[in-house]
C-alpha cells in the first residue's frame, strides 16, 4: 500500500477541479476526506504521489479522473430511507399520478400523454427509485386492473458511474436490505442467491438508469411528474445549487412534486423557478408543488389532481 502525504496546494487544486468537473465545493475541512479516498487511486494507477493523481486527472485523463470522482462522491443511500418522504409518495401523490393517467387519457389534463414520470436524481446504488418502483407496483397490483406498471416511468441517475452498475446489477449484501426494507416487501420483491439478494425482474423493469451530472446542466432530459433530489443540494457550490434548481423547477410538470433532503430547504434560495413553487407540509415531511403560469397574467396558480386550475 502506497503511503503519501496529500499536500494542502494539491489538496486546492483537487477542490478547484472536482468544483469545475461536478460543481461540488468542498471546504478546507475536508482535506483529510479527499486524503482518504483518494490514497487507493495512487496504488490502482501506480501514481507515487497525489500530484502525479491529481496531473493525469487535470488533463483529461478519463479514466484517472472517472475514479477520482467516483472516489469522492458520497453514495451513502438505503431503502425507503427516512420513510416519511415514501409514506407521502405511497399516500398522497400516487393517487395523485394514478388521476393524471386518467384524465391525461381523456384529455381533460393540462400535460398529454397516458404515462407519468418520477425521477430520482443522485440515485447512488439504487435503493431510491427500487424503494419507488415497489411502491408504485404495490399501488398498481391495488388498483385491481386500473392501471399497469407501463404507465409509470421511473428515472434514475447518478454522476457515479460505478454506483451505477451496481444499481443496474441489482444485487444487494443481507446489511444492505437489512437496512429500511420491509421483511414483506423484501419476501415480494428480491429473492436470494447465495450470499446476495437480487431485485426482481418485475422492479427492475421498472427503472431505468443513467449517468447524469447534474452540474452540467439537464436539456437533454424530459419532463417529470415527480422528481426525488435528496440529500445531494447540499454538496453543490451556492451558485451551481440555484442552477440544479432552476433546472428542476423547469424539468417539473404543472402540478408535479418535488422531494428534497431534509436538511435543503430553498425557502431563502434566490432561484427563477422559486416563484411557481409553493411548500405542502405533509406532516414530518414536507415537498413542493409547481403551479401552472397563466401565458396571459404570468401569473402562477395552484394546480392539483382533482382541480387542474383554481
Amino acid at each position: 500500500m502506497i503511503h503519501t502525504t496529500l499536500s494542502y496546494s494539491t489538496f486546492e487544486n483537487f477542490c478547484r477541479l472536482f468544483l469545475k468537473e461536478t460543481g461540488m465545493r468542498f471546504g478546507n475541512e475536508k482535506h483529510y476526506l479527499l486524503h482518504q479516498r483518494l490514497q487507493p487511486l495512487l496504488e490502482l494507477f501506480n501514481f507515487a504521489h497525489f500530484e502525479e493523481l491529481f496531473f493525469q486527472a487535470d488533463t483529461k485523463n478519463t479514466e484517472v479522473l472517472r475514479a477520482c470522482i467516483n472516489a469522492v462522491t458520497t453514495t451513502e443511500t438505503f431503502f425507503f430511507r427516512d420513510s416519511h418522504p415514501f409514506a407521502v409518495f405511497k399516500d398522497i401523490i400516487l393517487p395523485e399520478l394514478g388521476d393524471c393517467i386518467v384524465k391525461r387519457k381523456t384529455g381533460t389534463h393540462i400535460r398529454k400523454g397516458a404515462k407519468v414520470s418520477i425521477w430520482s436524481a443522485a440515485s447512488a446504488t439504487g435503493q431510491e427509485p427500487y424503494s419507488l418502483a415497489m411502491l408504485v407496483s404495490d399501488f398498481v397490483e391495488a388498483s385491481c386492473g386500473k392501471y399497469t406498471p407501463d404507465q409509470f416511468e421511473i428515472c434514475a441517475s447518478d454522476i457515479n458511474n460505478a454506483a451505477l452498475t451496481k444499481a443496474v446489477s441489482g444485487k444487494y449484501t443481507e446489511f444492505e436490505v437489512s437496512r429500511g426494507l420491509p421483511i414483506e416487501m423484501r419476501d415480494r420483491y428480491l429473492f436470494r442467491t447465495n450470499r446476495e439478494w437480487l431485485i426482481s425482474e418485475k422492479i427492475c423493469r421498472m427503472v431505468t438508469f443513467r449517468e447524469q451530472n447534474l452540474a452540467a446542466g439537464l436539456m437533454d432530459m424530459q419532463g417529470f411528474d415527480c422528481i426525488f433530489c435528496r440529500n445531494v443540494l447540499v454538496y453543490f457550490d451556492p451558485a451551481i445549487r440555484i442552477s440544479i434548481l432552476n433546472d428542476l423547477c423547469r424539468l417539473l410538470s404543472p402540478g408535479g412534486t418535488l422531494f428534497l433532503g431534509a436538511a435543503e430547504n430553498i425557502l431563502s434560495v434566490p432561484f427563477t423557478g422559486r416563484e411557481c413553487l409553493i411548500t405542502v407540509d405533509a406532516g414530518r415531511t414536507a415537498f413542493y408543488r409547481k403551479q401552472i403560469k397563466s401565458s396571459e397574467s404570468g401569473i402562477c396558480m395552484n394546480f392539483t389532481a382533482d382541480n387542474p386550475v383554481q
